[in-house]
């Protein structure tokens, strides 16, 4: 069959997987795929501006928080320090008005009310007067009764009985008839209690003069007060400075502006 030509069928090429062999005939395992990363590239320009931008607007509004709480904080101050003053300035003239307007020396004194309920009379501190039943009179019986102090209440004695028209009084308050009073004697000048207008008659003896409780002596002095009412009485108040009495005609009628008439 030499030089003849055999036709025959062209046969598809036959592929074969090799497995790897090692030099001493074992077999190798596969290499594993290894595993791709991501390509860093860097950022692009735009994206730093706008995180600079951030960053600057954030410092920006951190500036301007801080300024208003710097701010905030000095107004405080001023505000605190401005109240302080404001109240220093409200205690001056509150000493200043306390110190222009003198306190009312009468305010503390104790009130005597007249047995007939006809008016009440502020008693200086330290004095001591008697309050006489069934009639509208309340006196002292001599100037050591008059001893003015200050802080320590009036004494003022309810007595049962009616006053001794034939007693010495240094002071005396009275409710009566304004038709049964005496004519008045001595330099006569306007007083007023309030709305209520009456005299004061002020006299000082030259010679020794009248008997028992209306006796004086030359250099006395005597200080009456009349006022005259609507319905036909008459308030009167009598102040005697007898020998070397201290003279206290200022503390009298301080008392007197207190007195308050139920008319």
């Amino acid at each position: 069959m030499n030089g003849d030509f055999i036709n025959q069928r062209p046969q598809a090429p036959q592929t074969s997987t090799q497995i790897p062999v090692s030099g001493n005939g074992v077999v190798q395992e596969p290499t594993p795929p290894q595993p791709t990363y991501p390509i860093y590239q860097k950022p692009k320009r735009s994206f730093l501006k706008f995180l600079l931008l951030i960053v600057l607007l954030a410092a920006a509004a951190g500036g301007v928080y801080y300024w208003q709480q710097m701010k905030i904080k000095d107004l405080n101050s001023q505000i605190q320090s401005l109240n302080s003053e404001n109240s220093a300035l409200s205690n001056q003239l509150a000493a200043a008005s306390a110190a222009a307007t003198p306190k009312d020396e009468t305010a503390d004194w104790k009130v005597a009310t007249t047995s007939q309920k006809a008016f009440t009379i502020k008693i200086p501190d330290g004095w001591k007067v008697s309050n006489y039943a069934k009639s509208d009179f309340i006196a002292a019986a001599s100037s050591a009764d008059l001893s003015y102090q200050k802080g320590t209440a009036a004494t003022i004695t309810d007595v049962a009985t009616p006053h001794d028209a034939n007693s010495p009084v240094a002071f005396s308050t009275s409710y009566t008839d304004a038709t049964s009073l005496p004519k008045p004697v001595g330099t006569e000048s306007d007083f007023a209690l309030g709305t209520l207008s009456g005299k004061k008659y002020s006299q000082v003896y030259t010679v020794d003069t009248g008997t028992g409780a209306l006796a004086h002596k030359k250099g006395d002095k005597t200080y009456e007060y009349r006022f005259t009412l609507t319905n036909g009485k008459a308030f009167v108040l009598v102040y005697n400075v007898r020998g070397t009495d201290t003279d206290q005609v200022d503390l009298v009628e301080k008392a007197l502006k207190t007195v308050n008439i139920a008319q």
